[in-house]
């Protein structure tokens, strides 16, 4: 059995942050340091939350990253005093609550993924232009979320698009001005389709991009994989993104299957040996919260069954 992986370990965004955060760490000079990020973000596979890995002291990670070993990640930045440090993951914390830290005196160094900010900017600005809002990406994903609580607040609609067939559900009048906007992790086929049903209603819509480039590279390099493949395992992050990715493999092959990875190789449980038992190759891809010696650690196991 030949087993090829994806290319791909975490997304831009998280190295981005980690890098950062861990400069940043290095030079604390022992001042105490600490961290935190949105708590709210809504993922059932908690071994992948990215200041997780450094609460726990993964030593995987703090081999690459190893000034992160002295930051405290916090719960509840409440407990601050007005001189320490905080640094924000990838995930980032509501405007409202990093202005109530900076003005206790607090500094705040924001790593939140700017793919992340653009969005949010993006359907900040169209809103407040008087736009109603068109989402492609999961109803219950933390980015929709926000898009319907800003909608909201300036009383405009938002319609979340989960598959083509909602792009129906969109009324068709003269006088409406929507803005399409696409979840950073985005099932990039299905925003390419919704783009091109949207113009054939005829709707007024402004597209805008802000589909993080890492998705569309993530996705197509995973389908190109899959293609090659006799079957396709997905490490699953328990996050959008995987759903996302899932969806795009299965759109190019029948035999693609999903593995919960966790660090206690309780995973291994998971792996029905049948989805690959007789496969001359297998691909093995991975969300964007799945380290790529998580994916790497599956690669191996699946080309020990053969």
């Amino acid at each position: 059995m030949e087993v090829r992986t994806a290319k791909f370990g975490f997304c831009v965004g998280i190295e981005r942050a980690y890098n950062l955060m861990n400069q940043q760490a290095s030079r604390a000079e022992g001042k105490s340091i600490y961290a935190t990020h949105d708590a709210e973000q809504p993922n059932p596979n908690i071994d992948m939350d990215t200041l997780g890995r450094i609460e726990r002291g993964d030593e995987r990670l703090l081999d690459r990253y190893p000034a992160l070993k002295a930051v405290k990640v916090l719960h509840d930045p409440a407990v601050l005093r007005g001189d320490d440090t905080l640094l924000l993951g990838f995930h980032g914390l509501p405007r409202d609550t990093i202005e109530d830290l900076t003005g206790k005196g607090i500094e705040v160094k924001d790593y939140k993924c700017p793919f992340i900010v653009t969005l949010d900017h993006t359907v900040d600005r169209v809103v407040a232009e008087g736009c109603d809002l068109l989402v492609v990406g999961k109803r219950q994903n933390h980015h929709s979320r926000y898009a319907q609580e800003v909608a909201s607040r300036y009383q405009r609609r938002c319609i979340v698009i989960e598959t083509l067939e909602d792009v129906e559900t969109i009324p068709v009048e003269p006088a409406s001005s929507w803005a399409l906007v696409g979840v950073v992790t985005a099932n990039t086929r299905l925003w390419q389709a919704v783009v091109e049903r949207v113009h054939q209603r005829g709707l007024a819509v402004h597209t805008l991009e802000t589909i993080c480039p890492d998705t569309y590279q993530r996705q197509e390099g995973a389908m190109a994989l899959a293609q090659w493949a006799d079957c396709c395992l997905v490490v699953d992050d328990g996050g959008g993104a995987s759903q996302s990715l899932f969806k795009v493999v299965s759109a190019v092959h029948d035999n693609v299957y999903r593995c919960r990875w966790r660090e206690d190789g309780s995973w291994k449980t998971s792996l029905d040996v049948t989805w690959v038992r007789g496969a001359g190759r297998v691909a093995v891809v991975g969300g964007i919260l799945v380290p790529k010696w998580a994916i790497d650690e599956v690669a191996a196991y699946v080309g020990g069954l053969a």
